[in-house]
């Protein structure tokens, strides 16, 4: 960590880690979506999102999409994004001890930001 800058936070509760372990790592899979959607001033925040596959919106049919963990940090490099991502695999290996196994059954999407990319394809 650059002692320049502030930490880095990962910002969750039980249910939405309880929720995306339910509906992203089942046979009614929901993709996890990742994006860094913006900067708040020299602050990037990135975003996680997960279909809420028990509920269909009158509307449209479908089911809602819900956010999922967010992540505030300083910059947008393959290691920062790795931590986040490291932590979000041990809490979503519900059954794995060690915490360092991705369920082989999580869908990960994601834009095409050259950094997140790399780190998506380094963990799987």
């Amino acid at each position: 960590m650059d002692s320049e800058k502030p930490p880095c936070v990962v910002l969750y509760d039980d249910r939405q880690i309880n929720d995306m372990q339910r509906f992203c790592t089942t046979l009614r899979q929901s993709v996890l979506g990742i994006d860094r959607t913006f900067n708040l001033g020299k602050c990037f925040v990135m975003v996680t999102t997960y279909k809420y596959v028990d509920v269909v919106r009158n509307r449209t049919g479908k089911p809602p999409v819900f956010l999922g963990p967010t992540y505030l940090h300083w910059n947008a490099t393959t290691s920062t994004y790795a931590n986040f991502l490291n932590h979000l695999r041990v809490k979503l290996a519900c059954d794995v001890d060690t915490g360092i196994i991705v369920p082989p059954d999580v869908m990960v999407g994601s834009d095409d930001e050259r950094a997140l990319h790399t780190t998506l394809v380094g963990i799987s």
